[in-house]
Parts: structure tokens; C-alpha cells; sequence
């Protein structure tokens, strides 16, 4: 809001109808991630600044309404022999077995401009052991935060990817407790496990062009992948398997499919269920200013009346009947104009 990091919660549970603001984190931080534990604590990790700034994680003993202070565990400084360039990081939290918390990330040599670049390197893993804050790599070997890169590099890389881009996605963990990543990498999404003794080799989910999404772990070797695609000219939402670990992959018959758009898809709900489990948005070509927002579960999405879904369609269609194209600058006058009447 306003590029402040904000909180809100609301006012009554299950209840998204009205909200309050709670001044009780920092304003300064980007990527936001709650996870919560079996005991109901809330752990709020996030980038506390822009680029060249720590990861750092705040825990809420009392349902987000105060907060710890934070506490540094990816550190960002300048590089020695390259003091434009800083050392920092993207970074990926979820609830693992137990008492835990995955982290995984990737790398950014973040230079000054007009230098900077989106590259993004090499993937790495630890936990987090809630019950006494420690931190260990996959190998069980505690570990000092904040990770420094040259620290990373020897106690908790995965895969080193070269000049090649690389970019994180999620971390689930199977009935054992070991951590399966998906990620994107030499234009492909993948899939790496941890057999208990070493990380499987980087798996191609998707040939070259595929997107994103999240993994479903039943097994140490069955795993469902649900991911953005394309076939040809059409865009995909669909299920990709595996029953060997990861060493191959079956692809199921598509949930959505579209010809006049594309699909983007988040990570998955907690506490999901088989008839919603994901939130997708659909760009559609012929509209610029708005995206539809589906529940998506195994079946498709999720269904309800037009009339509680129509509002951002009637306000498209008025745009339209006044003349007004969706692309052009007087769309957007319009958009916060209508933005402003409805705040009204």
C-alpha cells in the first residue's frame, strides 16, 4: 500500500467482508510469507527492503497481533573484489515436518544501475527448528545465520547453475521429512529430491517454454506437479506425475485451457482441498485492465452466480460502450476513476 509493507487482518474469522489494519510490522519489506505452526505460532518471513537489504523472519505468538523483533537469516553486503555489485537473494518459506521450517532460495548479483540485471543463480536449502530457532542444512549440520553467500556456497547449495538463469519456486517435503524443490532452470521447470543420503540429479518436468506452480508430495517417489504450460497456441492449467521419484513424468489431461490468453498460477492454499486448491489469473488478450481470478481444483474451477462475480464486467463493458479502448492511456484514467467511485 502505498509501497509500505502492510498487515491486515479481519475483523470477524473467515469473514473477508471487512478489514483492519494492524501497525505492527515494519513498513519496510517486500515479499511477504506467513507460515503458521501445529501450535498456532505465525512466523513472518520477508525481504526487509528492497534488493540489497537481509531476509529476515518476525514471530507472532498471539495471532499477528504483536510481533518479535526481526531476526536476520540471509544476509546481503557488496561483494570485495566488486563493491557495485551486492550479494542477495530470493528466497522461498513453508511449513516442513515437525517442529521446521524449508527455506529455499536462489541467488541475485544485484549491481547498480544502469548495470543491473534480473539474473538469478543456484539453488540452496536449510531449516529452521521452531523449538530453539537453530537453523541446519540438509545434512543435519547447524548452521550460523544470517548465511553469507561464500557461507551458502559450502554448507547449503543444491545445485550450482552456472551462467545460466535460475529461478526458485516451492519446497514441499514427503511422509519423511525430505525436501522436494521445484524450480526453473535452462528453460525448463524442475524437480530435485533428497533421498536421505544425497539430492537426486535436476528432472525436466516440462520441456523448454513451460511455467510454474507447486508440488503435491504423496511419497518420496509419487509426486503431482500442478503447472502452467503450453501446448502449441493454447495455454494450460493441468497435472504433471511422476511414480519414480521424479526420473519421469506423465502428464494428465489439462483442467483449463485457453486459446486467447495466458494462465498464471500462485502456490498452493493451505488447507486446500481437492475441489479448490489454487488461485489462477487469466490474461486474456482483447483485455488489458482486468484479469479473472479463479479457485481452481481437480475438476476445473470453481463455479457461482455471474451476478457475484459481475461488477468488474460491468465496469468493462461501460468502458467499452463509452468508446474508451482497454490498452489505451484513457482506459487507465478511467480504471482509477472507477477505482475512486468505488472507494466512495
Amino acid at each position: 500500500r502505498g509501497g509500505k509493507l502492510t498487515h491486515v487482518v479481519s475483523k470477524n474469522p473467515e469473514d473477508i467482508s471487512s478489514w483492519v489494519v494492524l501497525e505492527n510490522i515494519s513498513p519496510f519489506g517486500t515479499y511477504p510469507q506467513f507460515v503458521q505452526m501445529d501450535d498456532g505460532a505465525i512466523y513472518l518471513f520477508y525481504r526487509h527492503g528492497a534488493h540489497r537489504s537481509d531476509w529476515v523472519y518476525q514471530k507472532s505468538p498471539d495471532d499477528g497481533r504483536t510481533f518479535r523483533p526481526p531476526v536476520s537469516i540471509l544476509k546481503h553486503k557488496p561483494q570485495k573484489a566488486k563493491p557495485g555489485v551486492h550479494d542477495s537473494w530470493y528466497a522461498w518459506f513453508a511449513k516442513g515436518q515437525g517442529d521446521t521450517i524449508t527455506a529455499s532460495y536462489v541467488y541475485h548479483p544485484c549491481a547498480e544501475n544502469p548495470n543491473h540485471t534480473n539474473q538469478r543463480s543456484n539453488m540452496y536449502y536449510m531449516k529452521m527448528n521452531v523449538r530453539d530457532g537453530s537453523w541446519e542444512n540438509i545434512t543435519g549440520e547447524k548452521l550460523t545465520v544470517s548465511v553469507t553467500k561464500e557461507y551458502a556456497d559450502k554448507k547449503t547449495l543444491v545445485l550450482d547453475s552456472g551462467d545460466l538463469r535460475f529461478n526458485h519456486g516451492t519446497c514441499r517435503v514427503d511422509p519423511k521429512g525430505h525436501p522436494h524443490l521445484l524450480f526453473s532452470y535452462d528453460g525448463s521447470v524442475r524437480h530435485v529430491r533428497w533421498t536421505g543420503s544425497s539430492w537426486t540429479n535436476a528432472s525436466s518436468i516440462l520441456p523448454e517454454g513451460g511455467g510454474d506452480g507447486d508440488l503435491i508430495v504423496e511419497s518420496p517417489l509419487k509426486v503431482r506437479a500442478i503447472l502452467t504450460s503450453r501446448d502449441g497456441e493454447k495455454s494450460e492449467v493441468g497435472f504433471w506425475t511422476t511414480v519414480d521419484g521424479g526420473k519421469t513424468w506423465a502428464k494428465e489431461l489439462p483442467i483449463l485451457s485457453t486459446s486467447t490468453g495466458s494462465y498464471d498460477i500462485g502456490a498452493l492454499l493451505e488447507n486446500y482441498t481437492d475441489d479448490g486448491m489454487i488461485i489462477i489469473s487469466e490474461a486474456r488478450k482483447a483485455d488489458y485492465l482486468y484479469r479473472r481470478m479463479m479457485l481452481v481444483g481437480t475438476n476445473g474451477a470453481v463455479k457461482r452466480a455471474e451476478a457475484d462475480a459481475s461488477y468488474i464486467q460491468e465496469q468493462l463493458k461501460m468502458l467499452r460502450d463509452s468508446g474508451v479502448e482497454p490498452e489505451s492511456k484513457e482506459s487507465k484514467a478511467a480504471k482509477r476513476a472507477i477505482k475512486k467511485n468505488k472507494k466512495k
